[in-house]
């Protein structure tokens, strides 16, 4: 019958089955390559990314972390440092009045 609703469903099904063919060939095409170039499948791939270099790197950001903000606080200091020696003097008339203003 051509009710409303069977033509929705077929207007739907005509758009559904071919894309999805498509990506089945496209995700396909994908693994073989991956595994033809890294020699392991992509969920493997994603184990290994999970068990072994997920960890390093979150201890990395950590230490990083940490280092960089041990640094923020030294270059903070240097620069206070340098800004009380770099002062500008002013001279209020003779030898031995100078200030620094801070």
């Amino acid at each position: 019958t051509n009710s409303a609703r069977s033509v929705q469903v077929q207007a739907v099904s005509a758009a559904l089955v071919p894309l999805t063919m498509v990506l089945f060939c496209v995700f396909t095409v994908f693994t073989r390559a991956f595994q033809w170039s890294t020699g392991q499948t992509p969920l493997a791939w994603l184990q290994h990314q999970r068990t072994v270099v997920v960890p390093k790197m979150l201890n990395r950001l950590c230490l990083t972390e940490k280092q960089g903000q041990a640094e923020q606080q030294r270059q903070r200091q240097d620069r206070q440092s340098r800004r009380r020696q770099a002062a500008p003097t002013y001279s209020c008339g003779g030898e031995g009045n100078d200030r620094k203003l801070d």
